[in-house]
């Protein structure tokens, strides 16, 4: 069932993805500050930005306590926020980057299953959906378990993986 898109419309999903990371990235670095989402920020600066600066400072085994979250996006944290050297811009930076990548593992996932002109919608639709636009721009987990998840089921379901 699974068909390939053609290049004409393989360009223009991938130029629609990098219109809208762009976009979403100008718009969060002019009209989202500090503040925001008090509930994420919370997290973010209460637990994720201390963890994170004991990562960079050599202390690994000394991260608080989170046991909703473990220490995984505090990592990637540490690692962007090296070479932002400003936390808050790397979380920005990590969701805006992880929603780029959750729109292609989707595609890479949807193109296995369904007509082209499904898939291309369905990736338009999600990218146009204000939940995904807000999650593309706030520094919080939510857009990088997205693309994580979008990328493992992607993986699974590549043929691929189940040749003998």
């Amino acid at each position: 069932m699974s068909s390939r898109f053609s290049v004409g419309t393989n360009h223009c999903l991938f130029l629609s993805v990098v219109l809208y990371t762009l976009f979403v990235g100008w718009f969060s670095w002019q009209n989202y500050p500090i503040g925001e989402t008090r509930s994420v920020e919370n997290d973010f600066f209460a637990w994720y930005v201390p963890n994170a600066e004991k990562i960079t400072h050599g202390h690994f085994f000394e991260l608080k306590e989170y046991r909703y979250n473990p220490p995984g996006y505090s990592i990637v944290l540490a690692l962007v926020g090296a070479l932002t050297r400003d936390l808050f811009v790397a979380g920005k930076a990590i969701s805006l980057l992880a929603a780029a990548l959750a729109l292609f593992a989707l595609y890479s996932m949807l193109e296995k299953m369904l007509p082209r002109d499904l898939v291309c919608w369905a990736v338009l639709a999600t990218a146009a959906n204000p939940w995904f636009i807000h999650s593309s721009y706030y520094v919080g987990t939510d857009m990088l378990f997205m693309a994580l998840s979008c990328l493992t089921m992607s993986i699974l379901l590549s043929p691929r993986l189940y040749r003998e």
